[in-house]
């Protein structure tokens, strides 16, 4: 059976095609884990100065950092995206489930968003008692969801 050279040059340009695909899919997800554990490092710093700033009776410090993290939350809430559990060169602590599960680890993050609207709120008080306890439900969130999401390490 003989092949044209241009059936050749068209399978060889379909081939390199679906790889550079296959590049930009790996690209992408490598640089949504580089994103998602820079969100969640700022969720634990944030988390950290909201809980000291309402514990220490400093509302503007306890409403700063409670507005960086429900925004950080809501960054990471775009960062698990298909293909992302499992890049080469890229480790990460994201259990299988998030990926298996992915209506339960989002209705973990939507809670989360909402708790951390719930912060904002009480931050934005002078009741640093009311900002603690918001502080206090991120927490235990935060606890929760690890125990099913996040591997340890």
């Amino acid at each position: 059976m003989k092949i044209s050279k241009r059936k050749i040059g068209l399978a060889v340009a379909g081939l390199v095609a679906v790889s550079l695909g296959g590049a930009a899919i790996a690209q992408d997800a490598a640089a949504n884990i580089t994103a998602r554990q820079k969100d969640m490092r700022d969720v634990q710093t944030n988390q950290l100065a909201a809980n000291d700033g309402a514990g220490k009776g400093d509302m503007a410090r306890a409403k700063d950092a409670s507005i960086k993290l429900n925004l950080a939350f809501r960054d990471a809430a775009t960062r698990f995206t298909a293909g992302s559990n499992s890049v080469a060169g890229k480790t990460t602590r994201a259990k299988a489930e998030i990926w298996s599960d992915p209506a339960g680890f989002k209705a973990k993050i939507d809670h989360a968003i909402d708790l951390t609207d719930k912060l904002v709120t009480a931050a934005s008080g002078t009741d640093p008692i009311a900002a603690q306890l918001a502080v206090g439900e991120v927490n235990a969130l935060c606890a929760d969801c690890h125990g099913v999401y996040r591997g340890g390490g």
